[in-house]
């Protein structure tokens, strides 16, 4: 009796994690509304070029190393399958690398007021298609986001990574790891 609460423990591990995978970004986003449908990308897969974005160049080479596939250029929206990318007017109190991102019926638009913010929104795309591309049916969603922080990085504490080692290396020995 005593292994029932073990198997309910770890069965409710993994059935978090299976609904945990489904659309996991790092970092994770300001704002995430998940939609009904999903966006299937088919044969011909366009994006209206833009000679402010070099970013599309970008997209479109890592776009065929996920799917096979390669993107068209093309300057007209009568495609269903349609990535647009746009200029957006800055909300107030966002940063460079606030971009938007949404996924509909009509199509995959990324909106940002900067081209870094244009490059973050491709980097999430490509989350979500190297997540789905067995089956290339991304689901309709919004995504809004920007850092927390103005700052990201490491920090690296090397009297503290020293001593952990040595107490390691000590412990190892201890236990009849290294004869030395």
């Amino acid at each position: 009796m005593k292994q029932l609460p073990f198997f309910s423990l770890l069965a409710a591990f993994v059935v978090s994690s299976f609904t945990f995978a489904q659309n996991s970004f790092i970092p994770q986003p300001q704002q995430l509304e998940l939609k009904k449908g999903t966006f299937v990308l088919g044969n011909k897969i366009t994006i209206n070029p833009d000679p402010n974005f070099p970013e599309i160049d970008y997209l479109m080479k890592q776009f065929k190393s996920i799917t096979g596939k390669n993107l068209t250029k093309t300057t007209s929206n009568n495609f269903d399958n349609t990535i647009n990318i746009i200029y957006l007017a800055a909300p107030e109190n966002s940063n460079e690398e606030y971009y938007e991102l949404d996924i509909n019926q009509n199509g995959i638009s990324i909106a940002a007021p900067t081209n870094r913010g244009i490059f973050l929104g491709i980097q999430t795309l490509l989350q979500l298609i190297e997540e789905h591309k067995k089956d290339l049916k991304l689901p309709y969603l919004k995504i809004k986001d920007e850092p927390k922080f103005a700052y990201r990085g490491m920090h690296l504490d090397l009297f503290s990574s020293f001593f952990y080692v040595r107490c390691g290396l000590k412990l190892f020995e201890l236990f009849g790891g290294l004869q030395i």
